[in-house]
């Protein structure tokens, strides 16, 4: 986890609900964002919340491929983020709006795609790292022990942090140990998931029927 999410529409009165500068146009919604891909995140340079594009996924120091999830345990020590975890060097913390994510669960050997997501009005933001490369600025995924609700799905999910830990991220505060506790699953009974159809699976799908659910079969998990 995570290897695809979705977000909503970003326009003026959401940046400014996040108190943050972006583009002049809306951000239309995606409903499939791959590793590769371009995506809004939000970081802040000097005084401002800034949203931006950047590449998912970090380079990988030897051998191709991309790093697009962090362990929220680990990042702040493992030599390929704790620069980003402190804010050094040209890289730092960051926060990636999310409506939800996908997950494949194993049944046998089949791959059956959900779709999770927080409950309530939003926005909901991840937790997330971005490090200057030489394709421009990339960003990856914190994660953490998935909720005991979906663990049966798969065992991890993304870090969404509450709205009161929004600016003590990006502004760096606080110690390593101290956020250790805060990057955590978000609360069980404020989750939701259900199965959706296999079209999911290809990268050039991206449109609102992709969270439909899939037919015949049992979706209520709780």
């Amino acid at each position: 986890m995570c290897g695809r999410y979705a977000f909503s529409r970003i326009d003026k009165a959401l940046l400014e609900r996040l108190e943050a500068e972006g583009p002049d146009e809306a951000v239309e919604a995606r409903w499939n964002v791959a590793p590769g891909q371009e995506a809004p995140v939000l970081r802040q340079q000097a005084a401002t919340r800034q949203l931006e594009f950047m590449g998912w996924g970090f380079p990988r120091r030897e051998g191709a491929g991309l790093i697009i999830n962090a362990r929220a345990e680990t990042a702040a020590s493992l030599p390929a983020f704790r620069q980003a975890f402190a804010g050094q060097d040209g890289a730092g913390r960051c926060l990636v709006p999310l409506s939800g994510w996908y997950e494949w669960m194993k049944d046998a050997r089949l791959r059956r795609p959900h779709f999770l997501r927080p409950t309530g009005a939003g926005p909901f933001l991840m937790a997330g790292l971005w490090t200057q490369a030489e394709q421009g600025p990339r960003f990856t995924l914190l994660t953490c022990p998935a909720a005991a609700s979906i663990a049966h799905i798969h065992p991890r999910m993304p870090v969404v942090l509450p709205e009161h830990q929004w600016g003590a991220w990006l502004g760096l505060d606080g110690q390593d140990a101290q956020w250790f506790s805060r990057l955590c699953s978000w609360p069980q009974e404020e989750l939701e998931c259900w199965e959706v159809g296999p079209q999911v699976n290809s990268v050039t799908e991206d449109h609102a029927g992709l969270l439909s659910r899939a037919a015949c079969i049992q979706t209520s998990l709780f």
